[in-house]
């Protein structure tokens, strides 16, 4: 009897890890898996945090012209002006 390298074993799954080879590839699976969720999470932050900084530069950018607005036309003083510019600006 030959206790050798048989290949009918090593096909079926009695390789080089004695037959518990599937909880090696069930592991990576899970691990790829795992890092693809992250990489897509990370991603998403960072579009959203983008986009926030945008819509956040134009909404001041308007704030700051309807101020402008309401001082040109006198609907508040100088000091109010300068006190509310200076809160937008921050």
């Amino acid at each position: 009897m030959h206790h050798g390298f048989n290949m009918m074993d090593h096909m079926f799954g009695y390789g080089y890890l004695g037959g518990n080879s599937w909880w090696w590839m069930l592991g990576i699976g899970l691990l790829k898996l795992a890092l693809a969720i992250v990489a897509i999470v990370l991603i998403v932050k960072l579009v959203k945090k983008d986009r926030y900084k945008t819509d956040n530069y134009y909404t001041s950018k308007k704030a700051v012209e309807v101020l402008k607005e309401r001082y040109v036309l006198g609907e508040i003083s100088d000091e109010e002006y300068e006190r509310k510019l200076k809160v937008l600006d921050s």
